[in-house]
């Protein structure tokens, strides 16, 4: 039998471009990975990626709480491959260089092309390639393969579901081709689209998520209709960038029922990488707004600042140098990338406010056979004595195929077609 790919078309927001995404450096926390928990960040030993947590609203409820930070990770860039050219992307197909700064349940993500069968001349929904991402950006694929309907050349072979592949417990159920996640604790997820989401404990509560556009000001409510978190966006984001352009305000209730307000800022910058990888298209954007400080109700500021790209001055990677603690020190961060797209480098600065502390991450290794590949991770702590040698721990990484010994492992995302459902 065969059958003729017509265009694919989209119904909802574009999150992947249409290319073979290369490389997933494990943003979030993937299931298995060796993370180092520091103070202020975590850092995956794996990939090397960074990540950063700011808490905005925590509270803890009878099965389902609530609960949002703003949150950064350093895997901002993968190679894509569009007809058989290679260009440098944002993985995920962020505007914002990974941050997350909505609000939400995540989101489940899946590839949709239409397809015309040569057999009956009929068109069919081809859908593949799911995954679910925390609020955390930690991604859960899905082996999920089916078609819609039925033609001469396809059954509509629904599974009705399936369990994440990385063993992370997670369901995504597609019964009816309606999606929606259950985690491994019983909460259900209805991703949000054009008209909301909802999340829902085994007790029947539920906080309500606004649609996934961002509009003026946004409302997340509970069971009992309370407001329990405000956005408050400014301006408003216009339809063609949908990215902001001056700030955000975040409202949530304190202890004594009153509205406390966080604010992120932002600013624009342009934005260009600089690999110098044969055969690899850079990538370069004008006016991309990044977050540059976070201002807590008490006065409490966190400020970032980002790398320049080499050679060009006035231009960034929008991978972050700097966060500036609101007690004066820093978290900073120096990164060597490959022509993969992973990580073989990271420095990362510790100032306390008078005295500076140096750890350095290296990794080396690679591919031992088609479905084999090794690595190592050495991690170089600072001197605890001026003179002596500073310790040096090794982390080995074994994967073969999507499993990995010691960690999850860089997979292959292939997806040609990705967006929110």
């Amino acid at each position: 039998m065969t059958r003729l790919a017509a265009i694919a078309f989209f119904m909802f927001s574009i999150l992947f471009p249409a290319a073979f995404l290369a490389q997933q450096n494990g943003t979030g926390f993937p299931p298995y990975s060796s993370i180092q928990v520091g103070d202020f960040d975590s850092i995956n030993l794996e990939t090397l990626n960074v990540h950063h947590a700011y808490p905005i609203v925590s509270a803890s409820g009878r099965g389902l709480g609530l609960g949002f930070s703003v949150t950064y990770d350093s895997a901002v860039w993968g190679i894509t491959s569009i007809g058989g050219n290679k260009y440098w992307s944002q993985i995920g197909g962020s505007r914002l260089g990974n941050w997350i700064i909505e609000p939400g349940n995540g989101s489940i993500l899946g590839g949709e092309a239409t397809e015309l069968c040569s057999l009956d001349q009929q068109y069919n929904q081809h859908w593949s390639n799911f995954s679910y991402t925390e609020p955390n950006g930690t991604v859960h694929p899905f082996d999920i393969d089916y078609y819609e309907g039925t033609t001469a050349c396809f059954p509509d072979a629904n599974p009705g579901g399936g369990y994440a592949t990385d063993a992370s417990g997670y369901f995504l159920s597609t019964v009816g081709d309606n999606f929606f996640v259950i985690t491994p604790g019983g909460i259900q997820i209805i991703s949000g689209g054009a008209s909301g989401g909802n999340t829902y404990d085994t007790n029947g509560n539920f906080l309500h998520q606004p649609p996934n556009y961002p509009a003026a000001s946004t409302d997340d409510t509970d069971s009992v209709g309370r407001v329990a978190l405000s956005v408050v966006r400014i301006p408003t984001p216009q339809p063609a960038t949908i990215v902001p352009t001056d700030h955000y305000d975040y409202k949530f209730l304190d202890v004594n029922g009153n509205y406390q307000t966080v604010t992120l800022h932002f600013q624009t910058f342009n934005v260009k990488t600089n690999f110098g990888c044969i055969g690899i298209t850079e990538y370069s954007a004008s006016n991309v707004a990044l977050p540059t400080s976070l201002v807590y109700p008490d006065g409490r500021t966190y400020a970032f600042t980002y790398e320049d790209t080499p050679g060009f001055p006035g231009y960034t990677t929008m991978l972050l140098k700097r966060v500036t603690l609101p007690t004066g020190g820093y978290y900073e961060y120096q990164y060597g990338t490959s022509c993969d797209g992973n990580l073989f480098m990271l420095k990362r600065l510790v100032n306390d406010g008078t005295n500076t502390s140096t750890w350095t991450y290296s990794r080396n290794g690679g591919q031992v056979s088609p479905t084999l590949k090794t690595w190592e991770t050495w991690v170089t702590k600072p001197e605890l004595v001026s003179g002596v040698a500073a310790n040096q721990c090794t982390y080995s990484f074994i994967e073969t195929d999507d499993a990995t010994t010691g960690g999850r492992g860089n997979r292959a995302a292939l997806a040609n077609r990705r967006h929110s459902i």
